[in-house]
């Protein structure tokens, strides 16, 4: 299944995510996500739970076409800022391989507790937001949009964009569900894309609230079906 974006870009429905794999775990798994039939496929520049590399050596191990993948990757907000927002987008085409990216989000509209240690932001997101135009306009990136953004940010970037998100990410899951952003997002006309949705943002140093759930394990029992589906 797939979904038009507001700018006309045909996005796949389904993705694979790779966040919390580390550099190994991420190979094996988007390589394995790829023979099985996954073609898109979600990473971030956030070395603290993503790799880059890893993603795309499995993307030149399985073969798949080029034309056949979206492929989405998130700028860290340590690199806010129109130069270094450009200089890491870069960072990105050379890590998975390729001349374009199908869709890149700011991953988040600003740093906060120990996200950014080391050398502060140039700039803010809008500078960075920016920097996504420019790559638009040079035919780098097919789609733009934001994660964890909040309705108001949201909001605030409609109006401050010349070239408008088509995408809005953020954790949604069947215990915390981000309504108001999903609302905000259908308001303005972008797709909503959910990350965590089987709840694997709320840690796994305890059991995970949304697969062991009784209400959840009542319905998949009833259904017939696991706990994922």
């Amino acid at each position: 299944p797939t979904v038009k974006l507001s700018n006309g870009v045909i996005m796949p429905r389904i993705g694979f995510g790779t966040a919390g794999l580390g550099c190994e775990r991420s190979h094996r798994a988007v390589l394995e996500a790829l023979l099985v039939g996954y073609r898109h496929i979600d990473t971030a520049q956030a070395n603290e739970w993503y790799c880059e590399e890893a993603v795309g050596r499995a993307i030149l191990e399985s073969g798949v076409p080029r034309e056949e993948l979206f492929l989405v990757s998130k700028q860290h907000p340590r690199d806010h800022g129109w130069e270094r927002t450009t200089r890491m987008f870069h960072n990105t085409l050379s890590n998975l391989h390729t001349d374009h990216m199908d869709l890149f989000l700011l991953h988040y509209p600003r740093c906060w507790g120990t996200l950014c240690q080391g050398t502060p932001p140039a700039g803010t997101w809008k500078d960075a937001w920016r920097a996504l135009e420019d790559m638009v306009q040079q035919k780098r990136v097919r789609a733009i949009g934001v994660s964890n953004f909040s309705p108001e940010e949201l909001d605030e970037l409609m109006e401050y964009a010349h070239i408008k998100p088509t995408v809005v990410q953020s954790h949604s899951d069947p215990l915390i569900s981000n309504s108001r952003l999903q609302q905000r997002a259908e308001a303005h006309g972008l797709v909503y894309t959910a990350y965590s949705s089987l709840g694997t943002q709320h840690g796994y140093d305890r059991p995970n609230p949304v697969l062991t759930n009784p209400v959840i394990n009542e319905v998949h029992g009833h259904l017939a079906r696991s706990m994922a589906t």
